[in-house]
């Protein structure tokens, strides 16, 4: 587990961080499984793997996005910005607590309990990210 730890780490490391806020008026979820894998070509990326996207929500009105160098426009874009918090409008805000709900193992976490928040639960309640390994100790991310 620490040798795994050690390599999410390095990963993570290498990959360019933003923070985003939720749309006004709205607040981000959480879950007993907190931290999101992903990557848009495939559902089966590990945490370590280059092009793999992390995001954590931090707190209710703050989240971490992990994104790989090669989906950052350039490096000039980015020192010419010089701003990493963003805010999301309120699709992104839905889609972030969407993803959160979906890689859940048991328990969501939120600041306010509404009929929205319950029924996306209800629809995702079987869904669960784990993280499998091959044979070469590659990580992979199914959800």
């Amino acid at each position: 587990m620490v040798t795994m730890a050690d390599g999410i780490a390095m990963s993570m490391l290498k990959k360019y961080w933003e923070f985003f806020l939720p749309a006004p008026g709205l607040s981000f979820v959480t879950s007993d499984n907190p931290v999101m894998f992903g990557n848009n070509q495939s559902e089966y990326v590990g945490p370590e793997h280059p092009l793999s996207e992390i995001y954590m929500p931090l707190r209710k009105d703050l989240a971490l996005v992990c994104t790989p160098l090669t989906k950052v426009s350039s490096v000039a874009e980015r020192i010419r910005c010089r701003n990493l918090i963003f805010q999301f409008d309120e699709k992104e805000t839905a889609r972030f607590n969407r993803d959160l709900v979906c890689g859940a193992r048991r328990y969501i976490f939120a600041d306010l309990k509404s009929k929205k928040l319950v029924k996306l639960v209800s629809d995702l309640k079987d869904n669960e990210q784990t993280i499998s390994f091959d044979g070469f100790g590659e990580g992979k991310i199914i959800i």
